[in-house]
């Protein structure tokens, strides 16, 4: 049986996924974490200081992520003229 290995590249300029997928992917992980840390750490196979401190970093990740997609999509996000005049009525 062949061991499948898998090798990040943090060099490449750009990312092969859009930021929706990266987001997606970084709350599955928190939502993996969430489950597991917890039983992890009463296993003693995790301290509960690297628990919080993982939970935390991947949550700065989406934070940032969140950012970063919301920044690229600003037609989502109406502009103080906008808001300040309330909704719009279509034709």
């Amino acid at each position: 049986m062949e061991i499948q290995t898998y090798k990040v590249n943090l060099v490449q300029r750009k990312p092969p996924r859009g930021l929706e997928e990266a987001l997606s992917e970084v709350e599955r992980e928190l939502r993996v974490r969430e489950r597991c840390f917890s039983r992890w750490v009463q296993d003693g196979k995790l301290t509960r200081i690297d628990a919080v401190d993982r939970v935390q970093r991947l949550e700065s990740a989406w934070l940032y992520l969140d950012k970063m997609l919301t920044i690229q999509q600003p037609e989502t996000v109406p502009s103080a003229e906008e808001s300040a005049e309330g909704p719009k009525e279509g034709p």
